[in-house]
């Protein structure tokens, strides 16, 4: 019987916190990403997340020098896309692919006051129509040039409306999926404490 309740306890904790670390993983880092060419560079900088970006997007024929993401969301709909950039020159655009097919949209990245490698300052936000699974997005300037530090994908029932980029702080992780994964915690700490209770009124 214990060791029934015991191995019960162990399984709920485990599938809690997996699904709790799936919520907050909503940051997709530009180093990791799928670079278009030898052209497109991984540079370190202190601001970005994970120390690392991505340069070297520039305007190119067939967009060659991109930066493509693969990302995950659970179910048909429109997201909001965050993107932190640098941008050390004049107000830039960005075209976006969509699995492939370009959508027409150009993403404004204007003058960060930073300069080129700062980053934690400057979000850009759009929309963009996803499909259950996997879905790629890439990115290639069109006009000027652009640092590409994280996109980060939000559902829209949580998201705010997108707006021109402004200062922002530089998130690791949702704040919702930190308050979930404290609100697992106390409930499998309270389970633990039952079931130990109950453990020490069988003896």
């Amino acid at each position: 019987m214990k060791k029934t309740a015991f191995l019960a306890l162990l399984l709920m904790v485990f599938a809690l916190s997996t699904a709790s670390i799936a919520f907050a993983d909503d940051i997709y880092e530009a180093e990791d990403a799928k670079l278009g060419n030898s052209e497109v560079w991984i540079g370190d900088s202190d601001s970005a997340s994970g120390k690392k970006y991505v340069g070297g997007i520039d305007p190119s024929e067939g967009n060659a020098r991109n930066v493509e993401f693969t990302v995950n969301v659970p179910a048909d709909g429109t997201y909001q896309v965050e993107l932190s950039y640098a941008n050390g020159g004049g107000d830039a655009k960005l075209g976006l692919f969509v699995n492939g097919s370009e959508t027409g949209q150009e993403i404004v990245t204007p003058a960060s006051a930073g300069g080129w490698g700062a980053f934690g300052d400057y979000i850009a936000k759009f929309e963009v129509a996803l499909t259950n699974g996997a879905n790629t997005l890439k990115f290639a300037n069109t006009d000027q040039y652009t640092q590409i530090d994280w996109i980060k994908i939000i559902s829209n029932d949580a998201a705010e409306p997108a707006v021109e980029p402004t200062a922002e702080p530089n998130p690791k992780t949702g704040d919702s999926g930190i308050a979930l994964y404290g609100v697992l915690a106390v409930i499998a700490g309270l389970t633990l404490a039952v079931t130990w209770k109950r453990t020490k009124a069988i003896k």
